[in-house]
């Protein structure tokens, strides 16, 4: 498969996940942590892939692991760290507990971005903020942003010339594990 070489991959892995109680990448999701999943699916579309994260869970995943360079401001401290650390003027940012995304819904996204400043899914839920394309050039004001304590992705993202992407639902690909109740929800339900 062709790689998109203007592009790194970033996994953020640097959440406190209170609501889970463990770090969720690690948490089992189909015989392997949710993060393993994720993770087979950027390499097999970009050269380069990183992850962020505050903790050495991930040091032994064969990736460059990299701290948020803006400590305790949630995913939006994480993704300034990813602009810090990619060695392209995209990045492609995936949060730890979306298991089921797919090579497909990353290349629609990908074919998408042309000349926006972030390329974001949206489904009937809304916009998927922690799943997309963001571009280089929103690094320093969203510097700016969490230094005025904007941390909100859902408020952020729309500072910034967004193209959003529609999906429909039937297929889950977006579903996000917050805590232990949605993964026994999926298990009994959905899996």
């Amino acid at each position: 498969m062709l790689k998109l070489s203007d592009a790194t991959a970033v996994l953020l892995a640097g959440g406190k996940s209170s609501r889970m109680g463990s770090d969720k990448g690690l948490v089992e999701f189909r015989n392997k942590p949710m993060a393993s999943h994720i993770l087979e699916v950027l390499k097999t579309l970009f050269s380069d892939v990183i992850v962020i994260s505050n903790s050495d869970n991930y040091k032994d995943s064969g990736y460059q692991i990299f701290p948020d360079s803006i400590p305790d401001k949630g995913p939006a401290g994480g993704i300034v760290s990813a602009f810090e650390h990619a060695n392209s003027e995209w990045i492609f940012v995936v949060a730890c507990d979306m298991p089921l995304i797919t090579t497909e819904a990353i290349l629609k996204l990908y074919a998408a971005k042309n000349d926006s400043e972030i390329c974001l899914p949206l489904t009937k839920d809304g916009i998927e903020p922690l799943c997309g394309f963001y571009h280089s050039s929103i690094h320093k004001k969203l510097v700016e942003l969490i230094h005025i304590d904007i941390l909100k992705m859902q408020l952020i993202v729309k500072k910034f010339n967004l193209n959003l992407v529609e999906f429909d639902n039937t297929e889950k690909i977006f579903l996000n594990f917050n805590n232990k109740a949605d993964l026994n929800a999926w298990k009994e339900y959905g899996a």
